[in-house]
């Protein structure tokens, strides 16, 4: 009497449709009259799983659903909304997941139970309840371990998402110490960079120091030549003061004439000379504010040695023979009392000097002509480049 329970408990258990309210079973049927007693089982194999069905007096003996029978041997059974026609050769499912041909085997036939009393359909009633409340707290931990599955995958997607991040972060950190390291490096080359152009830029203002120094000393000397200039163009305007004298002078002989205009062609080349020496003075003070300090000083250098030729070879020719030889009498005139200036000129138009030399001296005896008091000094002079 108390098997029926269990099996249904148990047939309940294995049935694929464990969540929802439990289904009420209908009462048996009657059996036919003159039906056996003996009870009929098939175990069928659907979908991997063992589904049972007990039929017994027409109607099923065990588990939810309602039975219709065919013909002989052959069943359909409703259970849970799902269709099954049992027939000895298997289970045919039209519909739902489990849908075809299933086998099954038949039980040997076993007594029909009797018919559950009170006690037992309350009891039955009680067992259902258990069951579906087994059913749902099943399903509750089906939801909360499909919930543990997805939070589970969530935290690997997200480990794995981790580990990218991390990666990604390591790679753009090693980048950016590559960068800072770059950085460094141009840093320093910047720095080395900048002490080489602070150091070139004190030389370049020693340069500078150097170079207008000797832009001076150079002005100095243009000062000096242009000094000369002057006299050698005053010497130049007295002579032709003198040789228009001499021109207007209707006493004058051809011979003074084409001496003086002799002295004032050495003149001119005279100025000519100046004004040339003045434009290389130039040229040599614009070189020397860009040439290097080696070629400056090889300029003065050969400036230096160029007025010092000048100067020994005006003292060369004022000791030479040919000119004491012929101005013995002039200089003795220029020692007596009255200055002759004309004389003194061509004494110096005479003698070997040179033509800076010969300005100034030029340039004296015009102004001792016009300055009693500058005769001594001036024949000094002349004695001492003329070499008596």
């Amino acid at each position: 009497m108390t098997r029926l329970p269990y099996a249904l408990a148990l047939s309940l258990l294995a049935s694929p449709a464990l969540a929802g309210p439990p289904i009420e079973q209908p009462a048996p049927a009657p059996a036919p009259t003159g039906a056996s007693g003996a009870a009929t089982i098939y175990d069928c194999q659907i979908a991997g799983r063992t589904e049972r069905f007990v039929i017994a007096g027409g109607a099923l003996a065990e588990g939810p659903g309602t039975l219709s029978v065919l013909t002989e041997d052959v069943y359909v059974v409703t259970r849970d909304g799902v269709t099954y026609l049992i027939d000895p050769t298997g289970v045919q499912i039209d519909q739902g997941v489990d849908a075809g041909k299933w086998p099954c085997v038949e039980s040997a036939s076993a007594p029909a139970p009797a018919a559950p009393d009170a006690s037992q359909m309350a009891r039955i009633v009680e067992l259902e309840a258990d069951v579906a409340n087994l059913q749902a707290a099943l399903s509750a931990a089906n939801g909360e371990r499909d919930a543990a599955i997805a939070a589970r995958e969530a935290a690997l997607a997200a480990s794995a998402e981790a580990e990218a991040s991390s990666a990604a972060a390591s790679t753009a950190a090693q980048t950016a110490l590559n960068e800072a390291a770059a950085l460094q490096t141009r840093a320093e080359t910047a720095e080395t960079a900048a002490t080489t152009a602070i150091a070139a830029q004190a030389a370049a203002e020693a340069r500078v120091v150097e170079l207008e120094a000797a832009a001076a000393a150079s002005a100095v000397q243009m000062a000096e030549v242009q000094t000369s200039l002057d006299q050698t163009l005053a010497t130049l305007a007295t002579a032709n003061a003198r040789v228009a004298e001499l021109e207007a002078a209707a006493t004058a002989d051809a011979t003074e004439m084409a001496q003086m205009r002799t002295l004032q062609g050495q003149m001119a080349e005279t100025l000519a000379a100046a004004e040339a020496r003045v434009a290389e003075l130039e040229q040599a003070l614009a070189a020397s504010m860009a040439a290097p300090e080696e070629d400056m000083e090889e300029d003065s250098a050969d400036d230096a040695e160029d007025m010092t030729d000048g100067s020994d070879e005006a003292a060369e020719d004022m000791t030479d023979d040919t000119g004491s030889d012929d101005m013995s009498e002039d200089h003795g005139a220029m020692e007596d009392a009255a200055f002759d200036a004309d004389a003194a000129l061509l004494a110096i138009e005479a003698a070997e000097l040179s033509p800076i030399s010969r300005a100034a001296l030029t340039a004296a005896v015009e102004q001792a002509r016009s300055n009693p008091d500058l005769v001594a000094e001036v024949v000094t002079r002349l004695q001492n480049a003329l070499g008596e």
